[in-house]
Formats: C-alpha cells, sequence, structure tokens
C-alpha cells in the first residue's frame, strides 16, 4: 500500500522510475511472498502458468512407473500433487540417494560457521586416514566422488557397522584423479559433520537445516547410532520439496541466509572435469547436451527413481517418490520427465 499511495503523490519522472522497478520485479521476489509455513500454499496450474491437460501427461507418465507421491510447485505453491497406493501428504518415503545431497549441504552449513574448508584434508575430521596414503583426500574430493576410495558398497549398504567399514575403506586411485560413485566415500561425510560441529549428523542438520525450514516429518536412519549420510532421509514429498526451495531462492529462507553466499551455485554446477554431470552431491545439468534442458536445473535423486528436481530459470520444483522398487518398471528418468514438465509451460510463462 505504501508504493500505492505513492504513485499518486509524485511527479511523472517518479512514477517513472517505480514502474520500471516493478515491472523489472525477479522470480525471488515473487517467491518471497510464499514461504511454505507451515504448509505450502496451493494454486492451479492455470494460476501459475501451467497448462493442466498437459500436466495430465506427467501424471500418465508417473502412474505408469509405480509413482506414489508427486509433487509440482511454481512460485512457491503447488499446483499439482498427486498420491496412489493409499499415500498422502503424511506419508513418509525412504529416499536413498537423496540422502547425500542433504549431506552436502550440511557440508555447506558448516563452510557458513568457518569449521571447515572444501581444500581442507578429511583427516582433521577422520584420523584414521592421516598416516597413510589416504591423507591426501580433501572434503571437496568427499563432495565430488573424486576421492579415489576402493569402492566396495557390497560390503557396507545395508549392513552392520557401516561408518566403521566407510572409514576402513582403502585408496584405490589418486584423489582427483577418478570419478567414482561410491556410497561408503559419502558416508564418511556423517563422521565430518560430527568432527567439525560436535553433533551428531541427523541433530546437526535438524538444528541448522530442517527446523529453520519447518520440516518435522523426517526420519534418518542410523548404523550403530551414527547417522547414515549416502541413504537414509525418510520424508514426505511436502517436506522434502522445502530442501529444493531453500536451494531456489539461493539458500535463504525468508530474510536468513542459511547457506554461504554462492554455496548452491557451487553445489549445482559441474565441479570436476571428470563428470560434467556432477555437483556437490547433485546431478546437474551444467554442460548437458540437450538443448532443451535448461542449464542451471539440477535433481538430488535416490535409488529406484526418488526426485528432487529444481528448475530455477522456471521458479518450478519436482518431486517425484515411490517404495516401489521394481527395476526398469518403477524408475523414471529425470529429463524424460522434465520435457514434460517445460512443455506444460504457458508460452507466456516461458
Amino acid at each position: 500500500m505504501k508504493t500505492r499511495r505513492g504513485l499518486f503523490g509524485q511527479t511523472t519522472l517518479a512514477l517513472c522510475g517505480i514502474m520500471l522497478v516493478l515491472g523489472g520485479a525477479t522470480r525471488a521476489d515473487k517467491t518471497t511472498k510464499n514461504w511454505p509455513q507451515p504448509d505450502w500454499a496451493v494454486s492451479t496450474p492455470e494460476a501459475d502458468g501451467l497448462s493442466s491437460v498437459k500436466l495430465e501427461k506427467l501424471k500418465t507418465l508417473f502412474q505408469d512407473k509405480k509413482t506414489q507421491a508427486a509433487l509440482v510447485i511454481r512460485h512457491g505453491k503447488i499446483v499439482a500433487e498427486w498420491y496412489w497406493d493409499g499415500k498422502n501428504q503424511n506419508t513418509r518415503f525412504q529416499a536413498f540417494s537423496v540422502t547425500k545431497s542433504i549431506a552436502s549441504t550440511g557440508i555447506g552449513l558448516l563452510v557458513k560457521d568457518k569449521k571447515l574448508k572444501l581444500e581442507q584434508p578429511a583427516y582433521d575430521f577422520i584420523p584414521e586416514w592421516k598416516d597413510d596414503d589416504r591423507k591426501t583426500i580433501t572434503l571437496r574430493h568427499l563432495i565430488t566422488m573424486s576421492s579415489g576410495l576402493a569402492n566396495k558398497d557390497g560390503g557396507i549398504i545395508m549392513q552392520k557397522e557401516q561408518m566403521p567399514k566407510s572409514i576402513a575403506l582403502p585408496l584405490d586411485k589418486k584423489p582427483g584423479t577418478i570419478w567414482n560413485y561410491n556410497n561408503g566415500a559419502s558416508n564418511t561425510l556423517s563422521q565430518v559433520i560430527f568432527a567439525a560441529s560436535g553433533k551428531e549428523m541427523n541433530d546437526f542438520l535438524t538444528e541448522r537445516l530442517y527446523k529453520p525450514l519447518g520440516i518435522t516429518n523426517f526420519v534418518m536412519d542410523k548404523s550403530e547410532d551414527k547417522t547414515l549420510a549416502y541413504m537414509g532421509l525418510n520424508i514426505s514429498a511436502r517436506e522434502l520439496a522445502k530442501i529444493g526451495y531453500l536451494f531456489l531462492n539461493g539458500g535463504k529462507w525468508k530474510n536468513k541466509e542459511l547457506l554461504p553466499k554462492g554455496w548452491v551455485t557451487e553445489a549445482t554446477n559441474t565441479s570436476q572435469d571428470l563428470n560434467k554431470d556432477y555437483g556437490y552431491l547433485w546431478w546437474v545439468r551444467t554442460k548437458n547436451a540437450d538443448v532443451k534442458l535448461p542449464k542451471d536445473s539440477y535433481n538430488a535423486v535416490g535409488f529406484g527413481g526418488q526426485f528432487l528436481s529444481v528448475f530455477p530459470s522456471q521458479d518450478i520444483i519436482v518431486i517425484r517418490l515411490t517404495s516401489i522398487i521394481q527395476g526398469n518398471s518403477s524408475n523414471v528418468d529425470g529429463d524424460t520427465f522434465a520435457r514434460v514438465v517445460l512443455e506444460a509451460l504457458e508460452p507466456t510463462a516461458k
């Protein structure tokens, strides 16, 4: 109201200036009006520049792939929400490796606290590595899958003593010379967060990430009281979307900067030359050859086709979750459904 009253009492020059400001409103100006606390606002596709008819194609694609929960959010409002098999907005799903993206976010929080630096040797937090060839592994190597640690997932996943087994992984290749998707190496981030913060990873993330975002419907799995960092986040679709919204807004929540300035950009762009599609435990499209897919879009991806997908330029978040794991019949391709989402954008909204 203050701006409107000012319009009528100013000169033509001031009026033009105000109109230019209003006309140049950014995506962030729109989204900051719709923070999901206590819960998400609900809208319609057409009200926020999407075609409900074309979104039906996305619904069908998800349904055919045994999806159990899906959300499409635009301008901070839910414009499509679907559940199957008796699931609902309160159902928690095992997000599997989406957890890795959350763990790397925990590292970002500690960077902001000045408790660690990415170029720091990992042995500062994992002393078992200090006196052998693993001493050259840095935290950056761990969050970019380039540590060179041997991949022995079969001896770690779903086993007892997962943290000791993860820390005991031997070096296979020189750090920074090979990209290797390694669950055990990622799991050591839980120890890093504990050593740097003095708090178990679950407790640290609850205090610094989940609570500020109003996330309460979640559980993080543990092995012998150590929070898993490579999988284990059990969370509802609406709650998971809040993580996406934090990243969509550059690491800011309302008026508070939760993540270090520039962290989101670094985390969701190509982080090394070994795998152009990988950031800081996020799958990215920075150098994707498909010109139809936005270069600034990115995904947190979990086993069985769990997806947290963010499209910053389009101000869109998509969540896809399921507890049905049946190979290709239940898995979804992120690029495929991304194209369907983008096709649903009305011409004037792109």
